[in-house]
């Protein structure tokens, strides 16, 4: 799945069926880095929601008090 192709096209396709959409730019990739920077700039224009996974995955343990906080943490270090 190339940014610029597959992941692009299926954001506009989720946006057109009122989906809020998001994408996380560092789990995406295209054979060249402007293909990537491009799509990602396309989607951003369009209303994508473009973050990384490390933000997305605390986003969603609310704070340190979560369970899988301290284990999570350790992974990504």
């Amino acid at each position: 799945m190339e940014t610029h192709v597959c992941v692009l096209q299926t954001a506009f396709e989720l946006q057109e069926k009122n989906y809020q959409v998001f994408v996380l730019e560092d789990a995406l990739a295209s054979r060249h880095k402007h293909h990537h920077r491009n799509a990602l700039l396309r989607m951003r224009q369009a209303g994508v929601i473009v973050s990384n996974t490390e933000s997305v995955l605390f986003e969603w343990l609310k704070d340190a008090s979560h369970p899988h906080f301290k284990a999570l943490s350790r992974l990504i270090r």
